[in-house]
């Protein structure tokens, strides 16, 4: 069966997969014979350790659709699976689905905050240092007030991700803090609205936004602290 193949393949499967050929009928993972002709796949809630194998031999897939699949952006090998299906070549979309998780219009500030120079540039810098700031303060004090449901918490470490992203060069790639927030946010997305983090785990959340705070304030240029 269709679900006993994507279980081996990755999948777990709580709800409805189905996958339909260009006559909008249900076929399996099976019948290989049909995949190159299938035009469209659908998935619905599917918590996906890796994109199934058999995906390659989708050759004629016209139209993904995917519904409630919250761990999908952090798959790593998501990149080729979706350029083999739609035959692309975005390297920068990519990116920012898969690595910087911000709309291009921010990485294009701080890619113009970075690249140039003088007196308005400084205060740019400034400006997104204070908001990034702001940020770290505004999420660790909806910690400490028990604020702890996640469509109250993740707003603000989405918006704290995108402050650190405004930052361009002035932090590292790899800077801890950044890390650290993706990590919990990946921990948030797979949560409904209403759920709530733990005590231990508002307590692990609070120690890593004052240590990456801590990391924030040590890796700023000392020029424009």
């Amino acid at each position: 069966m269709l679900n006993d193949v994507l279980s081996a393949q990755g999948f777990t499967v709580p709800a409805h997969i189905s996958l339909q050929s260009s006559k909008e009928t249900a076929v399996s993972f099976e019948e290989s014979a049909n995949l190159s002709s299938a035009k469209c796949l659908s998935l619905f809630k599917c918590e996906m350790k890796s994109m199934p194998t058999n995906m390659k031999c989708l050759t004629g897939l016209e139209k993904l659709n995917i519904w409630g699949c919250p761990n999908i952006p952090f798959l790593q090998d998501l990149p080729s699976s979706l350029q083999h299906a739609y035959r692309l070549d975005c390297p920068a979309a990519l990116n920012r689905l898969l690595q910087s998780g911000v709309p291009a219009t921010v990485e294009l500030r701080a890619a113009a905050s970075a690249s140039s120079s003088g007196p308005a540039s400084t205060t740019a810098s400034a400006t997104a240092i204070a908001q990034c700031v702001q940020s770290f303060i505004t999420a660790m004090d909806a910690v400490k007030l028990n604020m702890l449901a996640n469509d109250q918490v993740r707003p603000l470490l989405q918006e704290l991700s995108t402050s650190m992203t405004r930052l361009g060069p002035m932090l590292p790639p790899d800077f801890e803090g950044k890390v650290k927030v993706n990590e919990w946010l990946a921990k948030l997305h797979k949560m409904g609205a209403a759920d709530e983090l733990t005590e231990q785990q508002a307590r692990q959340l609070n120690f890593d936004l004052d240590s990456a705070y801590a990391a924030f304030m040590a890796a700023l240029p000392s020029a424009v602290i």
